[in-house]
């Protein structure tokens, strides 16, 4: 599943972010490419924005990936349900609106679920691009949530 990732340039690009945000997490200093496909200006401007997210118990000293007291980066709208290929789509992903901190468990459990249709009329500015600015019907959101789920398994990105 990776090495097919990695082939596909659009998707080898979502790694590429995700693992340059988890290094300015870790290290805190800026990533010429993160800036290019974000609204994130810094850093800094990243870490304050993650850790003004926080919920109890949230701290940077349990930031990780799977373990029932870690978090990690959430995105409401799921990254699946962007094209990576699409610039507008890259930066509306990857934006401050789109990102937070979130339990390592819950992000797993929701994979690519869709929020309420409350707040994702809240997250309009930052709808994909397919959507082409009118909120899919339940209908459809069951079914684009399968198709995302399995696109390379059951795993999120």
């Amino acid at each position: 599943m990776h090495l097919k990732m990695m082939q596909d340039p659009s998707k080898k690009m979502q790694v590429y972010l995700r693992n340059r945000f988890n290094e300015m997490l870790r290290s805190g200093t800026n990533s010429g490419r993160v800036k290019d496909c974000t609204d994130f200006t810094s850093a800094a401007e990243f870490k304050a924005h993650i850790e003004s997210t926080f919920t109890s118990g949230m701290s940077w000293s349990n930031h990780g990936h799977r373990a029932k007291t870690l978090w990690n980066i959430g995105h409401r709208i799921s990254i699946k349900m962007y094209d990576p290929s699409n610039q507008v789509d890259l930066k509306r992903c990857w934006s401050m609106k789109n990102m937070f901190a979130q339990w390592s468990l819950e992000n797993q459990k929701l994979g690519v679920a869709l929020p309420s249709s409350a707040e994702l009329f809240e997250l309009r500015s930052i709808w994909p691009s397919a959507w082409d600015d009118t909120l899919p019907s339940h209908d459809t959101r069951i079914e684009m949530e399968i198709r995302a789920r399995n696109a390379f398994g059951k795993a999120k990105v």
